[in-house]
């Protein structure tokens, strides 16, 4: 996936991921939600606080993730 959303209602916390399809002739961006998790709010939380304590052992070890520019990929399509 190139990147998540997430969005949420008093009961659920809705997830998706999304894939970025390729501009089309017209220049348009075009997106593709092939998975949506859904969970109750303090499941969300317990994820969140589970990918903190992942995210922080990782960088630690491995260094800082950082975001990658993915055009140089876009422009080779």
């Amino acid at each position: 996936a190139h990147g998540a959303f997430g969005t949420f209602t008093e009961y659920d916390y809705r997830l998706r991921f999304y894939n970025e399809i390729y501009p089309t002739e017209d220049n348009k961006k075009i997106y593709e939600v092939p998975v949506t998790i859904v969970m109750s709010p303090i499941a969300a939380k317990e994820l969140r606080n589970l990918l903190e304590r992942q995210i922080k052992e990782y960088e630690e070890k491995v260094g800082e993730i950082k975001k990658q520019d993915i055009s140089a990929l876009r422009d080779k399509k």
